[in-house]
């Protein structure tokens, strides 16, 4: 056999290094255990994985591993595993954690049998791969889970976790129980908690909800009424976030809790309504009765105040900030923050702190908020003080009864010692257990050469001896600090202590503990570098996303502006294709002259329900939908749709049903868009059925009392849908058949579009279908109930004959830099008994307007050296046309162009291709306004 080329061989040693790398890179190692031998071989990455190294250790044995490297249960999981791959010929995939080296770790093993040439198993080969980083975080958050649950479960709040999307709500016990049910008798929907609200506080805690949903509110807070199962009353404050939005803002998930206030708020009446007793009683309490500004100061004390503080009342009102500046330094900048907590949250304080009275003496108050007003468009506080100098005087006394307690009393492992309360601090006594801990005899540091003072490792030692001097002040303190070992080494020592004084008050001595915290001191350092590591990740990231969010709502303006160009230079010869094509059939043709302008007007239609398809996805995907909410009235909207396809229907033979399920009447909702979608679904249906019939469904799936859910379907007896074309059926430009040589045509946009406008009102979009027998889509959308009001059908477009009979004559004005476009105009014009002057630019128009009156002006937008929006602004500045109807007619159809318009002064706007029914109806309205 001949041996392989010196070229073949590095191949090959270039590819086992490359495969080494990437397996390095993936953190997954390969092993195989030959089952004759049973000897395990592994790659160098799986030794690395078990924390070994590959140039100088090899992995124990099978046997070598058992009882020491794994847990027994995980062991167990194991072996059971590789005796049923040996007898099943099967392979396994298990998650186990293992101990090498003393190291925790979690890791994935694979592996599969391998057989020899006659069947027998040879071995097993496998990977194994490092998940302890994905384990510790599982584990993390489980952790935080279980933390949360508690917290949950032994609060007093309600809990709610609304799912937007999914439409479901969860809540805990405590939800039920405040309106006396049980947990499980709570519907787990959003509309339960509608009906258990007040009807007169509804509207409130939903506009406070929608704030938060559509980002004009970042918090909902509000109070309101809720029925509770007896008949009664209770108030209940609801405060809630938006936890989670998609990429476009809109709201996922909302979380938030209620809080039973009606004692509160029962107590709150009863305040009220007793307000004078109560300020007859306060005068006679312990306690001083205060009204407070943050910006002007104290506004109101009781009499005790003057008792209490040593200052006659009439100087505390005359000084408004004399208490606030009375107080202790220590304790300002708890008491500003309780204030602001209170103005910004409602949460009301208890609060202790020392005010200097009229004899220099601290007086100890506590204090606490009652109230929060705002008067004069400020917060103004009201609360009660009261003086517990004597309480806290025997709490002193107390704490440093308990405190000698408490030090006499503590044990191993920490030292227990006494030292002077001067520099350098010399310990007096220090506990025998300094030996087994540190190293040191006890002597050593009383008596030795070399005190405590002197091991504290230099960078730390002012630290120390700072904190024994603060504890001087304040009594205690603490102090983290490394100290010298008997070998050279430094440990980290935790330092608490005390001081002790004599009876005459003076201090007397240090009494404390050192703890050894070098383990915990390590870790934290560690962690600490780790932290700042992740910052800057996080930083950078941050970073890459606002970049990539630059360049989307780029790309996403750039497109905007292609569509609108494109719109307009397509609309503006199609113009004029299907004016003309208008105009021949007038003219008197003959039958294949006839066939030819209908194939041309067929086309044109086509082409602009093309143009249309794709205006409409673009504006929805841009999130401009507008529904715009009338009275509906069914019959009307199915026979409309019927009508627009009745040709095509009658032209293929097919039958067309339509089945009505009562409705509740005074339904709202966008009618255009409902017929939108529906002739969708209907000209696909006509458009993929060659022989049978086609009907239309409209059924009510839900009713609420403010509204209900329709559903709206088209079924056929077509072709029908492959099931794996389904799932992308509704996705923009997709077909069931997109191949260059399909039969049907289409842009593949308009079930898109369906499904869009169904979302847009509630609803959903889909399809029911089996290939050869024919295919049923629905959508389904939730229409708002308006009691009392009746549909009325949309008034029939009025005829050239209304114009030539009462308009006959009148002048009108045509702004158009299009020839062609002008002459169909004319043409349009003067069949409907109208005089017509023509403009090739603004400029032109403007000039022509100065002229002479009009009794109408029609006004493309984009011309030649004046365009239509500036030619208005200056038409609109003669005195002869402030009031002369000034109709858009142009190409620009994009809704930010109507807005142009309008803003411009125009009074309406038709879109081209013109047709001549809208065109004449248009000229009817505003001529009639005259």
């Amino acid at each position: 056999m001949p041996k392989p080329s010196t070229n073949a061989a590095m191949d090959a040693d270039q590819l086992a290094a490359e495969l080494s790398q990437a397996q390095h890179l993936a953190r997954i190692g390969s092993w195989y255990w030959d089952a004759r031998s049973e000897v395990l071989t592994t790659s160098d990455e799986a030794l690395r994985v078990f924390g070994f190294d590959p140039a100088t250790e090899t992995m124990p044995s099978f046997a070598e591993q058992r009882g020491r490297c794994y847990p027994d249960e995980d062991w167990l999981r194991i072996s059971e595993a590789i005796q049923q791959a040996r007898l099943a010929g099967c392979g396994f995939d298990l998650d186990v954690k293992a101990h090498f080296r003393d190291k925790p770790i979690w890791v994935t093993v694979r592996g599969e049998v391998v057989r020899s040439a006659d069947g027998e198993v040879a071995g097993l080969r496998g990977t194994v791969h490092d998940i302890t980083e994905r384990k510790l975080t599982e584990l993390a958050l489980e952790q935080s889970e279980k933390q949360l649950r508690f917290v949950l479960q032994g609060s007093e709040l309600g809990f709610w976790d609304w799912d937007i999307a999914a439409g479901t709500v969860v809540r805990n016990a405590r939800w039920a129980e405040m309106l006396g049910y049980t947990h499980s008798e709570i519907l787990q929907t959003p509309r339960q908690w509608t009906d258990f609200l007040h009807p007169d506080d509804r509207a409130q805690a939903w506009e406070s909800i929608h704030a938060v949903l559509e980002g004009r509110a970042q918090v909902h807070r509000v109070a309101y009424r809720m029925l509770h199962r007896d008949g009664s009353i209770r108030w209940i404050l609801d405060q809630a976030s938006v936890m989670q939005r998609d990429a476009n803002g809109k709201a996922l998930r909302m979380c938030g809790t209620h809080t039973d206030i009606t004692p509160r708020v029962q107590a709150e009446e009863v305040l009220r309504a007793s307000e004078a007793r109560y300020r007859r009683l306060v005068e006679n309490l312990p306690d001083i009765s205060y009204t407070y500004s943050p910006t002007r100061g104290g506004l109101y004390y009781s009499a005790r105040a003057a008792e209490v503080l040593g200052y006659p009342l009439e100087q505390l009102l005359a000084t408004p900030f004399l208490w606030a500046s009375s107080i202790h330094a220590d304790d300002r900048p708890r008491i500003r923050a309780a204030v602001h907590e209170l103005i910004a949250t409602g949460a009301h304080f208890k609060v202790e702190y020392r005010v200097l009275n009229a004899h220099g003496e601290w007086i100890w108050f506590y204090d606490r908020s009652t109230d929060v007003k705002i008067e004069g468009g400020e917060p103004v506080i009201e609360g009660l003080a009261i003086d517990i100098t004597d309480r806290k005087l025997a709490e002193e006394a107390l704490r440093a009864n308990e405190a000698r307690l408490d030090f006499l009393l503590a044990s191993s492992p920490a030292i227990i010692y006494t030292c002077r309360t001067a520099p350098p601090y010399a310990p007096t006594y220090v506990s025998d257990n300094l030996t087994d801990l540190l190293g040191y005899s006890p002597e050593q540091f009383t008596a030795g050469a070399t005190t405590w003072a002197d091991r504290i490792h230099p960078e730390d030692r002012e630290r120390a001896f700072d904190a024994r001097r603060d504890a001087l002040v304040h009594g205690s303190q603490r102090a983290d600090y490394r100290l010298a070992m008997p070998d050279g080494s430094f440990r980290w020592l935790q330092d608490r202590f005390r001081v002790l004084y004599s009876t005459g008050g003076e201090p007397e001595q240090f009494i404390g503990y050192w703890a050894d915290i070098d383990d915990l001191k390590r870790a934290e350092m560690e962690l600490l570098a780790y932290r700042n590591h992740l910052e800057l990740l996080v930083k950078g990231r941050t970073a890459e996303l606002a970049a990539a969010k630059e360049a989307a709502e780029a790309a996403n303006r750039a497109k905007t502006a292609f569509l609108a160009n494109m719109s307009h230079e397509i609309r503006t010869p199609l113009n004029a294709i299907t004016g003309m094509a208008h105009l021949l059939r007038r003219s008197g043709l003959t039958d294949p002259q006839v066939d030819r302008v209908d194939k041309i007007e067929t086309a044109g239609r086509h082409l602009l329900e093309i143009i249309n398809d794709v205006l409409d996805l673009s504006r929805i995907e841009a999130g401009k939908i507008h529904l715009d909410e009338q009275v509906i009235c069914f019959d009307e909207l199915v026979d409309a749709v019927a009508s627009m396809v009745g040709d095509r229907l009658r032209a293929k033979g097919l039958s067309l049903t339509v089945d009505f399920q009562p409705l509740p009447e005074g339904l709202q909702g966008d009618r255009t868009r409902l017929q939108q979608a529906l002739l969708n679904y209907l000209s696909n249906a006509v458009k993929f059925t060659e022989r049978g019939s086609v009907s239309v469904g409209v059924a009510m799936l839900e009713e609420a009392p403010d509204d209900a859910l329709v559903c709206f379907s088209v079924q056929d007896t077509g072709i029908g849908i492959a099931p794996d074309v389904v799932p992308r059926l509704f996705s923009a430009f997709e077909q069931a058949d997109s191949s260059m040589t399909r039969k049907y045509g289409g842009t593949g946009l308009g079930l898109a579009i369906t499904t869009k406008i169904a979302q847009a009102m509630g609803g959903s979009a889909g399809v029911t279908s089996e290939l050869g027998t024919g295919s049923r889509f629905w959508f389904t959308a939730r229409l708002r109930k308006t009691p009392g009001r009746r549909p009325q059908a949309p008034a029939k477009p009025a005829g050239e004959r209304t114009l030539q009979r009462a308009f006959v004559g009148a002048r009108v004005l045509v702004a158009e830099d299009e020839p062609v476009n002008r002459e169909v105009a004319q043409c349009m014009l003067g069949d409907a008994g109208l005089e017509a002057d023509l403009a090739e630019d603004g400029r032109e128009a403007l000039s022509l307007a100065e002229q002479r009156d009009y009794a109408l002006i029609l006004m493309d937008m984009q011309m030649p050296n004046m365009d239509g929006l500036e030619a208005t602004r200056r038409i609109r500045q003669l005195a002869r046309h402030q009031r002369t109807p000034i109709l858009a007619m142009t190409a620009n159809a994009f809704a930010d162009d109507k807005v142009k318009c309008l803003a411009a002064g125009m009074d309406d706007f038709i879109p081209k291709p013109v047709t001549p029914e809208l065109l004449y109806a248009t000229l009817l309205r505003w001529l009639g306004r005259r």
